[in-house]
C-alpha cells in the first residue's frame, strides 16, 4: 500500500518537475542550467525532452564522459574501469533520483548500485526491463549513488530528480526502464483552444491556438450521428475542410497527438466550433476574344484569382443554358452552324460546382464564320476510255474533295475522293459537260468556297489500235483465231461475217478465240475489235476481215497392241497417241456395227460383260476432252479374240491333276504338307505353291507350279526344293522394283544346333532362283565346349541342302550390314497368303476342294506401288 501512494506522490512529481539529461545536479536556487550550448528550464521540465543525449557528449581525457552540473557540488563523471564498463560517481547524498528514463538506440541493460560498497563488487539494485519502487528499507545508501550503464550504442538517458529537503529516509526512490525505443510523452498536454472557423473559397478553414510541447494536431468533424469523425492531421495550427457544400453547417474540433500519429497528448474541446459555409464571391469572369476555329467557337476569358473553375453559359431562347465547365481559361463550343451568332458568358464556381461570383448578364456575342481552305482550281481534263478524268490542284489542310456537275437543276454531287483526280464515267462520246470541286472534312463538311461557274469539257473517247488477226488454226474445237495485244484495250469483240453482215461471237480479255461452229472444209471470214469494262467499242476493226478454210486435224489412229483374258474380263490395251485428249472404245455387235462401250484417258480397258468361249472384236479411237468430237479415225477391221477365264481354267486344271501334285505324307510335327498361292514373276497370275511335311531338319521343302497357255506346269529351280517358312514381298524405292525375301532353318534335330539362311527369291525366264546372301550358326549351350549359345556368322550359304559350307566367316555387324544393305530404300508390302493344309483338305468332297484352292488363290495379296 505505502508503494502504491509513493507512486501516484511520484507520478505528481513528474508532471512538476521533468528534465531531459543524463546525470542532473541542482538546487533549490538555481531554475536554469546549461548544457552544451543548451539552456534548460528546471521549472519547465517538458521543454527538456528529448535534449538529454547532449548531456553525455563531451568527452576529457581518455575514457572519460562528464557532463555540467548547475550549483556546487561535485561533479560527476562516468568511469570505465578495467572491465570497460562505465559507471558515474559525484552525487550529493541530499540528491534523491527517483525516476530514470532511459531511450536507447539499440539493447542496453542498466545498473543501480550501493556507493558505499567496494566497487569492484559492486550490489545490483536494479536490472534493466524493470521497475522498482525503493524505500529506507531496502538499504539503499543515499551517500554516493552510483550508476553503471553497459551499452552497445550511446542511450539517451533521462533522469527526474527531487531536491527537497525532506529527511531521506522518508523519500522514496523510483527508477523506471523504457527499452525498444519507446519515447517518454506527455499525455495530458491542454486542449487546444478554437479560434475562428470561417468560409473561404476552398472550404472551412478552421484555426486554434498552439498548444505548447503538442508535436502535432488532429482535426474532428461532427458526424449526423453526433460523433466526432476524423478529418485530418497537421502540424500546423489551421485546417481546411474542402469537402463542404455552400448553406451547409459544420462543428469541428481538435486534440493534440504525438509525431507517429498514435498517441493521443492531449484533450479536446468537446463542444467544437460550429461554422455554415459560405464562401465568398470572387471577381465576375470577362471573356477577352473569341475565334472560329475548325472545331467551333472557341471562347477566352480573363483567370480569376482563387477560382477553382467556371462555367460557360450561352442565351438560347429561355435564357442562359450552361454548356460545360473547365478549370482552363477557355472553352470550345462545337454545336455552332456557320454565319450564325452567338452569345456567351462565364461563372466561377467552386470544387463542389457550386457558383462563387456573379456572371455578366448581358453576356457577349460573336459570330461563327468557319475557316475556309482556298478554292480548289480544276487544272486539267483528260478523255480516257474510262470517261472524263478531272485533275485539280491539291490545297493545303485539305482532308479530302467532292467533285461535282452541273445538272438541269444545279450542281449535283458526284462523289469524294481524297485525291485530286476524279473519273466522271457516265458521259458520251462527243457530250459537253460542267465541273467544279470543293473541299471536304473528314465528317463531310464543307471547308472551302467553289467556283461556283465550273469548268467546261466536251468528252472525245479515245479510239485504241485497230486489232489484227494474225494467225488461224484449223484445231478440234474448231478455227482457233490469234491477234495482236492492244495496249490499254480492256477486251476484245470478236465477229464473223454472216449474210447480213457482222454477227458477234463472244468477248474475251484474252488475244485468242475459237470459233466452234465450223464445218471441215468450210471458209470463214473474221475480225475483232477492242471494248472496255463496259462493253463499248474502243476501237475501229478492219472491215474486210480475214478468211480461213477450216480442215479437221486428225490424230494418228489408235491401234490395239494387246487383248487378254483375265479373271475379270477381256484386257483391251493400246498405244498412247500424242495430243488424244480421251479414247473412246467399241466392240462390234452381232449385226456387224460398232457399239459404244467406254470412254476413258488411260491406254487400257476391261470389257467385263464376256463370256468364256465366245469371240470379241474391239477397236478404238481418240476423242476430245469433252467426248463430243472425234479426233482420230478408227481401225475399221479391229481386233478379235476368244475369252478364257483363266482363273476358272487354271483352278479345274489343278483338280483334275490333283496326284500329280499333292503329298500324302502328312505329319503332326515339323512342317505340314499343304499348299498356297503367290504371285512370284509379278504378272498378275498366282503361282501355285506344294509343300511336303518336314521332318526334324526343320525344313520347309515346296515346289512351283504355273499356269500358261491353258496348262499346269511344274518351275524349274536352282534348288529341289525352295524352303516356303518366311517369304516376304519388298518394294524398292529407289529401283521402283518388287523383292522377294524368305529365311531358312536348317537343324541338325528337333532341339539341336541349327543355322539360319537368309536368300531372295526371283522367278524370272520361266526358272526361280534362290540366292543366299548371308547366314548365321548356333552351336546351342548343351552341345558347345564353353556351355553357352555360340553364333557364328557368314556371308552367304551354298544352299539349303548343302548349307553354309566354304562360305566366309564374318563378324556379327557385318552380318548386320549385309542385312541391312539388302533392304535399303525397301519398304515390306504386307503381303498375305492362305496356307491349306493337306490332311484337312483331303477328306472335303469334290465341290469343297475346288473352293479351298480357290479360296486360297483370292486369298493372296499385297501392297502395290
Amino acid at each position: 500500500m505505502t508503494r502504491k501512494l509513493i507512486s501516484l506522490t511520484l507520478i505528481l512529481a513528474l508532471i512538476m518537475s521533468i528534465t531531459s539529461i543524463s546525470v542532473v545536479y541542482a538546487n533549490a536556487a538555481k531554475d536554469d542550467i546549461t548544457v552544451g550550448a543548451e539552456t534548460l528550464n528546471t521549472n519547465d521540465p517538458l521543454s527538456m525532452i528529448g535534449k538529454s543525449k547532449q548531456a553525455i557528449v563531451n568527452t576529457y581525457g581518455s575514457g572519460y564522459r562528464t557532463t555540467t552540473m548547475p550549483g556546487g557540488g561535485q561533479t560527476p563523471y562516468i568511469y570505465y574501469n578495467n572491465a570497460n564498463i562505465p559507471y558515474m560517481f559525484g552525487m550529493d547524498r541530499n540528491d534523491k533520483i527517483f525516476v530514470v528514463n532511459i531511450y536507447p538506440l539499440n539493447g542496453f541493460t542498466i545498473y543501480l548500485f550501493d556507493g558505499l560498497t567496494n566497487r569492484s563488487t559492486y550490489n545490483q539494485i536494479l536490472r534493466a526491463n524493470t521497475t522498482h519502487y525503493y524505500t529506507a528499507n531496502d538499504q539503499v545508501h543515499y551517500d554516493d549513488y552510483k550508476m553503471c550503464i553497459e551499452f552497445n550504442y550511446t542511450p539517451y538517458i533521462s533522469v527526474i530528480y527531487n531536491w527537497t529537503n525532506t529527511d531521506k529516509n522518508s523519500v522514496a526512490d523510483y527508477v523506471q526502464v523504457i527499452k525498444n525505443n519507446t519515447a517518454f510523452y506527455p499525455s495530458n498536454l491542454s486542449a487546444p483552444k478554437l479560434k475562428s472557423a470561417v468560409s473561404t473559397s476552398n472550404g472551412v478553414k478552421i484555426t486554434w491556438d498552439k498548444v505548447q510541447y503538442a508535436e502535432k494536431y488532429r482535426v474532428f468533424y461532427k458526424g449526423s450521428n453526433g460523433s466526432w469523425k476524423r478529418l485530418g492531421d497537421t502540424a500546423n495550427t489551421s485546417f481546411v475542410d474542402d469537402d463542404v457544400k455552400s448553406g451547409s453547417t459544420y462543428t469541428y474540433t481538435v486534440r493534440p497527438i504525438n509525431s507517429a500519429g498514435d498517441v493521443y497528448t492531449g484533450a479536446f474541446d468537446s463542444k467544437g466550433i460550429s461554422a455554415t459555409y459560405n464562401p465568398p464571391m470572387l471577381a465576375v469572369p470577362q471573356i477577352t476574344g473569341f475565334e472560329s476555329t475548325s472545331d467551333g467557337v472557341k471562347i477566352k476569358w480573363n483567370r480569376v484569382s482563387n477560382a477553382y473553375g467556371y462555367r460557360v453559359f450561352y442565351k438560347g431562347r429561355n435564357g442562359w443554358k450552361g454548356m460545360g465547365n473547365t478549370s482552363e481559361t477557355f472553352f470550345i463550343d462545337t454545336d455552332v452552324n456557320d454565319e450564325v451568332t452567338y452569345t456567351y458568358t462565364v461563372r466561377c464556381i467552386d470544387k463542389s460546382g457550386n457558383f462563387v461570383s456573379d456572371y455578366n448578364n448581358n453576356g457577349w456575342q460573336y459570330t461563327y464564320l468557319k475557316p475556309q481552305l482556298a478554292t480548289p482550281q480544276i487544272t486539267k481534263f483528260e478523255s480516257t476510255a474510262e470517261g472524263v478524268k478531272i485533275t485539280w490542284n491539291k490545297v493545303s489542310g485539305a482532308y479530302g474533295y467532292r467533285v461535282f456537275y452541273l445538272g438541269r437543276d444545279g450542281w449535283k454531287g458526284m462523289g469524294n475522293t481524297t485525291g485530286n483526280t476524279f473519273v466522271d464515267d457516265d458521259v458520251r462520246d462527243g457530250g459537253t459537260y460542267t465541273y467544279t470541286v470543293r473541299c471536304i472534312g473528314q465528317n463531310g463538311n464543307f471547308t472551302s468556297r467553289y467556283n461556283t461557274n465550273g469548268w467546261k469539257y466536251t468528252y472525245v473517247k479515245p479510239q485504241l489500235a485497230t486489232p489484227q488477226i494474225t494467225k488461224f488454226e484449223s484445231t478440234f474445237d474448231g478455227v482457233k483465231i490469234t491477234w495482236n495485244k492492244v495496249a490499254n484495250a480492256y477486251g476484245y469483240r470478236v465477229f464473223y461475217l454472216g449474210r447480213d453482215g457482222w454477227k458477234s461471237m463472244g468477248n474475251t480479255t484474252g488475244n485468242t478465240f475459237v470459233d466452234d461452229d465450223v464445218r471441215d472444209g468450210g471458209t470463214y471470214t473474221y475480225t475483232v475489235r477492242c471494248i472496255n469494262a463496259n462493253g463499248d467499242f474502243v476501237s475501229r476493226y478492219n472491215t474486210n476481215g480475214w478468211k480461213y478454210t477450216y480442215r479437221v486435224p486428225w490424230l494418228t489412229t489408235p491401234q490395239i497392241n494387246s487383248l487378254k483374258s483375265t479373271d475379270n474380263g477381256v484386257e483391251i490395251k493400246w498405244n498412247k497417241v500424242s495430243g488424244a485428249a480421251q479414247y473412246r472404245v467399241f466392240y462390234k455387235g452381232a449385226n456387224g456395227s460398232w457399239k459404244r462401250l467406254a470412254t476413258t484417258v488411260a491406254t487400257s480397258f476391261t470389257d467385263d460383260d464376256v463370256r468364256s468361249g465366245s469371240t470379241y472384236t474391239y477397236t478404238v479411237r481418240c476423242v476430245d476432252a469433252s467426248g463430243e468430237i472425234y479426233t482420230s479415225l478408227y481401225d475399221n477391221a479391229g481386233k478379235s479374240i476368244k475369252y478364257v477365264n483363266a482363273k476358272a481354267d487354271y483352278i479345274d486344271k489343278l483338280m483334275d491333276t490333283v496326284d500329280s501334285w499333292s503329298y500324302s505324307d502328312m505329319i503332326k510335327n515339323g512342317a505340314q504338307s499343304g499348299f498356297t498361292f503367290m504371285d512370284l514373276d509379278f504378272d498378275g497370275v498366282n503361282e501355285f505353291i506344294v509343300q511336303r511335311a518336314g521332318g526334324t531338319m526343320l525344313n520347309h521343302d515346296a515346289v512351283v507350279y504355273t499356269y500358261k497357255n491353258g496348262k499346269v506346269t511344274k518351275v524349274p529351280s536352282n534348288e529341289e526344293f525352295i524352303q516356303n517358312m518366311k517369304l516376304d514381298y519388298y518394294y524398292n524405292t529407289s529401283t521402283k522394283k518388287y523383292y522377294i525375301f524368305g529365311e531358312a532353318i536348317r537343324a541338325e534335330g528337333t532341339m539341336n544346333n541349327r543355322s539360319l539362311l537368309n536368300y531372295t527369291l526371283t522367278y524370272a525366264n520361266n526358272r526361280i532362283t534362290t540366292e543366299y546372301y548371308s547366314a548365321y550358326w548356333l552351336n546351342i549351350a548343351a552341345r558347345s565346349p564353353s556351355g553357352r549359345d555360340e553364333y557364328h556368322y557368314y556371308d552367304g550359304a551354298d544352299g539349303y541342302r548343302p548349307g553354309i559350307g566354304n562360305q566366309k566367316e564374318i563378324t556379327e555387324a557385318q552380318y548386320n550390314r549385309i542385312n541391312s544393305d539388302k533392304l535399303k530404300n525397301c519398304v515390306n508390302c504386307n503381303m498375305k497368303r492362305r496356307f491349306v493344309l493337306q490332311y484337312e483338305w483331303n477328306p472335303l468332297s469334290k465341290a469343297e476342294k475346288r473352293r479351298q484352292i480357290l479360296d486360297a488363290y483370292n486369298a493372296f495379296s499385297y501392297t502395290k506401288h
